[in-house]
């Protein structure tokens, strides 16, 4: 199970704030920062990296919020499912006597994938970043295990943020 962690940084460069907030788990790191005029996602992991810049003035200071299941777990377990229905066929049909270990192997090749994939399926939480117009634009991992300081780490950034957004409206 991946371990999340979140993390705010406030810092300054020469008279620019900057504010920060990194969540990482075991296979990647991602880094959410906005300054006086771009937001900015990075992530970091395993066979890919990248930084993308999103003028804070075409972005929306309301911010949604969303849950979703992983649709490879979901395809996955599926698949085991159909293996567990396809063991439980072989048992009662003719090629039990033929292969007798066809069927125990076939619910064995469903059921530990299964029993192990069944503590991680929960949804993913996310929070959800749109521009002026509504359009979705990126997302914010919200951790599973998230302690009670990195969620106040993480309203404290979307807070600034969103402040952040609206002053920029007033500066075009």
């Amino acid at each position: 199970m991946p371990s999340l962690m979140a993390n705010v940084i406030f810092f300054k460069i020469g008279s620019m704030k900057i504010d920060t907030l990194k969540i990482k788990n075991k296979k990647e790191l991602f880094e959410f920062s906005f300054d006086e005029s771009c937001f900015y996602y990075g992530n970091k992991g395993r066979f890919s990296s990248g930084k993308i810049p999103y003028l804070l003035e075409n972005l929306s200071p309301q911010f949604g919020y969303a849950r979703t299941y992983d649709m490879e777990k979901i395809r996955m377990l599926r698949v085991l499912l159909i293996l567990a229905i396809s063991s439980c066929v072989v048992f009662f049909s003719d090629y039990n006597d033929k292969i007798p270990l066809l069927a125990p192997v076939l619910l064995l090749m469903a059921l530990i994938p299964f029993i192990g994939n069944l503590s991680n399926f929960r949804p993913n939480s996310w929070v959800r970043i749109y521009d002026d117009t509504g359009a979705y634009e990126t997302s914010i991992p919200i951790p599973r295990n998230e302690t009670a300081e990195e969620s106040q780490n993480r309203k404290n950034f979307l807070t600034a943020l969103s402040k952040r957004i609206e002053e920029s409206y007033g500066e075009e």
